[in-house]
């Protein structure tokens, strides 16, 4: 007896280590895609904050690099030119930073990004109006940047609200709302094409999108128009703003896995142009 029970014991063993292998296998699996996707997040998030800070590093560089003799000859323009200049070092290091995926916290980018932004818009308000309008006039005659709307245009911007006698921190808060929400906006765009793409797809019968990834993905974007709405109406915290980065990547890599939808990879496309992200090496 106790030899028969011993050798069921001995078979019952034998079956059960097969389906220990399978749970473990399945589960170094799943432990392994999240992995992957949480690396795919981090390194979105990381490269779409380098949007605002490429931005108001352009204006700054235009600015350092402009005539200095022929825009301001009359103004004394050094100390506030050194504390630009200070600035965009700062801002440079940033970026590096986050093209190398290393994340910063949400105060630190907000924060240094305000304080760029301070800067850039106080050059405008301490020169004189007569140095306002050369550098203006002298915008408009650069066909590439006389086009652009002059209200958003971080150029021209600052020295138009100057103009104007805008309050001096009411340009900088609105600057500031426009780079901040650069992000998220690129984003929503990006969503929206994503989703005519699909419906164009749907029309010609190409692929069946089930309703429900549209409805998800539109919830989705509705919940990116609220966050821009308030950061344009200066009612937000850092932290929720990136909060809402996340939960986008995440929820668009999760819907790309289970309905094939793609726009986590025409996001990328847009974003990181020149670059071969490592999970479409593998794409089969």
């Amino acid at each position: 007896m106790a030899t028969g029970l011993k050798l069921c014991c001995h078979i019952l063993e034998r079956f059960r280590r097969p389906a220990s292998d399978n749970v473990q296998k399945t589960s170094s699996k799943h432990a392994r895609a999240s992995k992957s996707s949480e690396n795919r997040s981090r390194k979105l998030r990381c490269r779409i904050n380098i949007i605002p800070i490429k931005s108001l590093l352009l204006a700054m560089s235009f600015l350092i690099n402009a005539n200095v003799e022929k825009f301001y000859n009359n103004d004394d323009v050094y100390p506030a030119m050194k504390r630009i200049t200070k600035h965009m070092q700062t801002l440079k290091e940033t970026a590096n930073e986050l093209y190398r995926d290393i994340e910063v916290s949400p105060d630190t980018l907000y924060n240094e990004l305000k304080l760029g932004v301070t800067s850039y818009v106080n050059f405008f308000y301490n020169i004189s109006k007569k140095s306002r309008d050369t550098y203006i006039d002298t915008l408009k005659e650069d066909a590439s940047i006389s086009g652009r709307h002059s209200e958003i245009n971080m150029l021209s911007a600052p020295a138009l609200m100057a103009n104007r006698a805008i309050k001096k921190s009411d340009a900088i808060s609105a600057m500031l709302s426009e780079l901040y929400s650069k992000p998220l906006k690129f984003c929503h765009s990006s969503g929206k094409a994503a989703m005519q793409i699909e419906f164009f797809k749907k029309s010609m019968a190409i692929r069946a999108m089930p309703e429900e990834s549209f409805g998800r993905l539109s919830d989705a974007l509705g919940r990116l128009d609220e966050a821009i709405k308030a950061i344009n109406n200066y009612s937000f915290e850092p932290i929720n703003t990136e909060k809402e980065k996340s939960e986008f990547f995440e929820s668009m890599i999760k819907l790309d896995s289970e309905s094939g939808f793609g726009i986590t990879g025409f996001i990328e496309d847009r974003l990181m142009p020149y670059e071969i992200p490592s999970h479409k090496i593998m794409r089969r």
